[in-house]
This record gives C-alpha cells, sequence and structure tokens, in this order.
C-alpha cells in the first residue's frame, strides 16, 4: 500500500492530536517495511529527526495538499492523488471533495456538546457542523479511540456503527516506574521548589478538566491539619499569551480560599519531568468531565502512581478496575476520596500496582498495528 498522512500537527512535547500524530508515525516506522508512506508537512527533517525508514517519505504542502479546501474538484483532484491507496487525516480538518479512499481519526465530540464553549458565535458553529457532515459523506472509514467515542460518533452523525473502530491510544515508553532511592527523589523534588507529600494533576487547563473542583477539595482537605504540609501540584501548559479565561481564575481561586501557598502552578514541563513528577506524587486526581480517551490517568498508573479518576465519558473503560472513580460534580466527596486514598498505604500500594499491569495493555506499536489491518481493509 502506499499512504497519504495528513502530518502538519507533530510535536512529541505536545498533547492530544499532536503527540497521536506523532506517536503513530513512529509507531509505524518501528512496525512496519513493506507499506510505503507519504507524509504531508513542511517539515523537511522530519524524516530525520524521528529516524524514520526508508520507506517514508515527505511532501511539502504546498505541491497538493492545497486541495483540502477546494471543493469540486472531481476527476481533477483524484488524478492529483491516484498514486496514493488511502489518505489518512489524523484529526477532523478533511478535505471538502474526496479524491481517494479516506480514513479520519475523530477524537471526541466535545465541540458539538459543549458548542458555547468552542465557537464565539452561532456562524463558527455552523460552519464545524458542515465539518462533521463532510466527515459523514468523504470518510471511508472512522478511527476513535475509545467505545465511549465510539458509541457518541454513531449517535451523533447518524453513520452506520461498521463504519466506525475503536482502536485506544497507546503509551509512550517513556512513562514507567523509576527505580529513585531517597537521595534522588529529594534531588528531584528541589528541582520542582517541593519538599514532601504533593497530589498531582497533569493535562490541560480548560473547562473540561473541572480543575476548580479539585481546588476546592483541595481546599477542604487542608482545613484538616493532619494534611497541612500536603501540596497539590497543577501541570499545565500555560499559553503564550496570557490567557485570563483559562489560567488566571484558577490562581484567584486557590488564592481566594488560601491556598496560595499550598497549590503549586508549573507550566512547560517536558516529558523526562513529567514523568518525574509522576513518580514523586503520592496521589494522581484527574477530575475531568469530559475525554475522548484520557492519556493522563494511563501515564500516572505506569509510573506506578496510586489514580483517582472521574468516572465519567471515556474513562472507566480506560483505567479499568486500576483507579478508584469519582463523581467529579461532588466536591465533599472528592475531598473525602483524597483522604482516604492518602491515609492508606495499603490502597495505595495496591492502586500501584494494578495500575503499572493495566498500562502494559496500551502500546503504540500495538495502536499502529491495529491501524494498518484496518487500512488493508479499507484500500481493499
Amino acid at each position: 500500500m502506499r499512504i497519504g498522512i495528513e502530518a502538519t500537527r507533530i510535536n512529541s512535547q505536545g498533547r492530544g492530536i499532536d503527540r497521536y500524530t506523532c506517536s503513530l508515525i513512529k509507531a509505524f516506522s518501528q512496525i512496519d517495511k513493506e507499506d510505503e508512506f507519504v507524509l504531508f508537512s513542511d517539515n523537511t527533517l522530519l524524516v530525520k529527526d524521528f529516524g524514520l525508514r526508508p520507506n517514508f517519505s515527505i511532501e511539502p504542502l504546498a505541491k497538493r495538499f492545497r486541495f483540502i479546501r477546494r471543493p469540486g474538484l472531481g476527476c481533477i483532484g483524484k488524478h492529483f492523488y491516484k498514486d496514493l491507496d488511502l489518505f489518512h487525516f489524523p484529526n477532523s480538518d478533511i478535505w471538502s471533495s474526496k479524491y481517494c479512499k479516506t480514513v479520519v481519526t475523530m477524537h471526541d465530540l466535545a465541540p458539538y456538546h459543549f458548542p458555547e464553549r468552542f465557537f464565539k458565535d452561532v456562524d463558527h458553529f455552523k460552519q464545524y457542523l458542515k465539518e462533521l457532515r463532510c466527515i459523514k459523506k468523504n470518510a471511508d472509514c472512522i478511527l476513535t479511540v475509545s467505545d465511549f467515542s465510539k458509541r457518541d460518533i454513531v449517535d451523533v452523525l447518524g453513520v452506520n456503527p461498521g463504519k466506525v473502530f475503536r482502536v485506544y491510544n497507546g503509551l509512550g515508553q517513556a512513562f514507567r516506574k523509576l527505580p529513585l532511592n531517597e537521595e534522588e527523589a529529594r534531588s528531584l523534588l528541589n528541582q520542582f521548589n517541593l519538599s514532601g507529600r504533593f497530589i498531582l494533576y497533569a493535562g490541560g487547563l480548560d473547562f473540561r478538566k473541572n480543575l476548580t473542583t479539585l481546588i476546592k477539595a483541595f481546599g477542604i482537605l487542608s482545613a484538616d491539619s493532619h494534611y497541612s504540609d500536603l501540596k497539590l501540584v497543577i501541570v499545565g501548559r500555560r499559553p503564550q499569551k496570557y490567557d485570563n479565561k483559562m489560567y488566571l481564575p484558577l490562581e484567584q481561586l486557590a488564592g481566594s480560599l488560601l491556598l496560595k501557598d499550598s497549590v503549586v502552578f508549573l507550566n512547560n514541563i517536558n516529558d523526562p519531568q513529567l514523568v518525574s513528577l509522576y513518580n514523586l506524587a503520592s496521589l494522581f486526581v484527574f477530575p475531568s468531565i469530559f475525554e475522548g480517551f484520557g492519556f493522563p490517568p494511563l501515564e500516572a498508573m505506569a509510573c506506578g502512581c496510586p489514580v483517582l479518576c472521574s468516572n465519567r465519558c471515556s474513562l472507566p473503560e480506560v483505567v479499568g478496575d486500576a483507579a478508584v472513580l469519582f463523581d467529579p460534580d461532588d466536591v465533599n466527596a472528592l475531598a473525602y476520596q483524597i483522604g482516604e486514598i492518602m491515609d492508606s498505604s495499603q490502597l495505595k500500594i495496591e492502586l500501584s500496582r494494578k495500575g503499572i499491569e493495566r498500562a502494559k495493555l496500551f502500546s503504540w506499536n500495538k495502536t499502529a498495528g491495529e491501524i494498518v489491518n484496518i487500512y488493508k481493509k479499507v484500500a481493499a
């Protein structure tokens, strides 16, 4: 097969779609020596940077990818893509007219369910709905990352369930339990200006992540002198342009609850640093209200960190029985459950053990292998 992949969003330090695209391309190179892959990207160093095999090539976007936004080219468009057996879009931004067999990954439908949060006006929401109709019309196959998202896509788009394939995301090998001694742990803590026990959150900072509930629950817990030394560490990339709507309210909330010295915000943390934090944390809490998959709880589990996780959307199927689940709308219950886990060494040990085993089920090579098999079905 000769497979085209839209590779404009590739960033090994990124999250979400960026990480999905980057990890998938690297995994294809590991498992597939026979098929040819054409990566559409202006990053001409991509093959060299990723160490990809000779069956991978790069094509600049200007050559023919500009047709993505031009509907109605018909035979002309098909002529320009006749060398490809199929084309994979790792996100929902696909072409207006179909030029060859098409696979698209839809991670979730959060914009559909929360239009007031994603779109500044009705016209932009209508454009999004138009894009969904385009996917329904032009995609020969829709990939998604959880059973929850598959059900949602089938219901909202009204597509045949047999056209939608659930393939779980993988997990990077860097996320693992580190053999740290006491001195090494103390040295790492000093890097982050931390001195003792802390609860960790890592991920986005938008409304879906429900961080106000986590901060409020931590405030309730902190009122107990037994937890006076405990800190809450929130890892989230601060936008380049300081976004008052996203970041500042969280800092203000911590200040209003007299938690300014107990809630620590860390910005621009790279993967090795994040792995260290997962390994050092007493507990990882993920209070999200909407996830198509949810990388952070899985990453934490792979590092042996006990996980307390929201019971919404895809998260229960990702973490299985390796995490304690909670209702993300119940602040008091969350505070109680954090305390229960923090006070039980046995429970933390059990969650750590289960988490490490659960995380072994997810790998990017496994994900890539399943997708290549789907490619073969689509291209046949």
